[in-house]
């Protein structure tokens, strides 16, 4: 006796698809959605315990757009980059904040990336680097693909299923999103949801639009810094010709004076210096400076020193290089210095050096050190 063809079906269907697959699918979303980092203040058993608001967003806009245009491949992969995009963007609006004391800037902060990269990867030999370049393309592409598939499994059982179960399904993702949000929105530590990544994505918005401003703003503040180099003296003369170096030590000084017991064995150790330094004949003064950038971004704080003018962002750096204002070093060589600027960090010559107008540059490579490789810079700054 044959069945009926839509009992075929049906049975075909629960054999393509086991409810085994399906619930790997849902637990595999759901550990994206709930993924916390170790530096996050948040228990690992209590972010799984909650839900993600992030992925019943994506959800439901999936199964609805799933039972609009259909369930193809496009939907599968559109909702998996939006879905990855969640611990990716949380990492970046995260580690900030831990690591850099300063909030995540979006343009600032990818234009960093490149750094970062060669951070981690100078120490090693090119066919080392190579392989841990293809190895993370390697991982990230599994974790796409099974990201992908996850995302077809669910919104075939959603899809597929009665009407009087999708109804269910969306009613309980749209209770969860409105009740999530009101209790985010009254505390920021819910013991229902994790947070909507689109708060975090209007932040970065507000910071790109606030960048905007002070770019379209920048060239007021390049005419204020001409008006007051107009009104200072820039023959360098009360200096009688004395040979001047200026040394950048950058946020390291400012956390020891923070440490009571160093600061007390510092301050000794600088009057012992100080008095020693005075008889070879050298006359030194010291400042904390407070640039308008933190956490990276050294080449910023520098340019901002030398030109007097504020360089908060990358697109006011890019502006002041394209401006005609006179740094510092200009105003040396014309006072009769040979101007140098050393710079150990810098692994290849620096393309906004012209703008500063030094005489020379020396930069990494022109440094002959052979000693310890470090992670930051490769030499310490005491050997340049």
């Amino acid at each position: 006796m044959m069945a009926p063809k839509s009992a075929l079906t049906e049975r075909a269907r629960r054999v393509r698809h086991p409810a085994g697959s399906l619930l790997a699918a849902a637990l595999w979303l759901h550990a994206l959605g709930a993924l916390r980092y170790p530096w996050e203040k948040v228990a690992f058993h209590a972010s799984w315990l909650r839900g993600s608001l992030d992925l019943a967003a994506l959800l439901l806009l999936g199964g609805l757009a799933g039972l609009r245009w259909g369930r193809g491949a496009a939907l599968g992969h559109i909702l998996a980059v939006l879905l990855l995009l969640v611990p990716i963007f949380r990492f970046a609006v995260t580690v900030m904040p831990v690591f850099y004391g300063k909030e995540l800037d979006v343009y600032n902060d990818i234009a960093m990336f490149p750094g970062l990269v060669h951070l981690l990867l100078h120490r090693h030999g090119l066919f080392v680097q190579a392989g841990l370049v293809l190895g993370t393309l390697a991982v990230s592409a599994g974790v796409y693909y099974a990201t992908y598939r996850a995302w077809r499994r669910v919104l075939a059982s959603v899809v597929a299923g009665s009407r009087r179960s999708r109804r269910g399904v969306f009613t309980v993702l749209a209770v969860f999103l409105l009740v999530g949000s009101f209790d985010l929105a009254r505390d920021n530590e819910s013991p229902l949801a994790t947070a909507f990544l689109a708060d975090d994505i209007g932040r970065a918005a507000v910071s790109i639009a606030t960048s905007w401003r002070e770019y379209n703003e920048y060239d007021r503040e390049l005419e204020e810094a001409r008006r007051r180099l107009d009104d200072v003296p820039t023959d360098l003369a009360r200096l009688e010709g004395a040979d001047v170096y200026v040394l950048f030590i950058e946020s390291y000084g400012r956390c020891i004076f923070r440490d009571p017991e160093r600061r007390s064995q510092l301050e000794q150790w600088s009057v012992d210096w100080l008095e020693l330094l005075e008889a070879h004949g050298y006359s030194i003064r010291t400042a904390f400076a407070f640039p308008s950038v933190r956490g990276g971004n050294s080449s910023l704080a520098h340019a901002e020193f030398l030109s007097g003018v504020r360089t908060a962002t990358r697109r006011t750096f890019d502006r002041l290089l394209a401006s005609d204002l006179r740094s510092l070093p200009l105003f040396f060589r014309e006072a009769g210095y040979r101007t140098i600027s050393v710079q150990p960090a810098m692994p290849r010559a620096w393309e906004a050096g012209s703008f500063f107008g030094f005489d020379v540059d020396v930069f990494q490579p022109q440094l002959p050190y052979e000693g310890l490789d470090y992670h930051w810079g490769r030499m310490p700054d005491q050997y340049a």
